[in-house]
């Protein structure tokens, strides 16, 4: 899922993005990378960030993954190979 989409379907997920220093949140690079590549590309945390942003969203609602690192286990971001 690129940022932008992430955006479109969890726009709460925007302060926490802001916060981390990602403020181009409606650059063309959001609607290309996904959010790993992006929070890299910004030398984030990308665990702690995407802790953070599942926080926000919640257990019920989590549908925001990255297509490297991450994976979508259930209803919340997991790094492959946890359970």
């Amino acid at each position: 899922m690129t940022i932008g989409e992430a955006i479109a379907k969890h726009p709460e997920i925007i302060p926490v993005l802001m916060k981390s220093g990602m403020h181009c949140i409606g650059c063309s690079m959001a609607m290309q990378e996904t959010l790993e590549d992006g929070l890299s590309a910004h030398g984030l945390n990308v665990d702690k960030v995407i802790d953070e942003l599942n926080d926000i969203i919640g257990s019920d609602q989590a549908n925001v993954r990255s297509t490297c690192k991450h994976t979508c286990s259930g209803s919340k971001l997991k790094k492959k190979g946890t359970k």
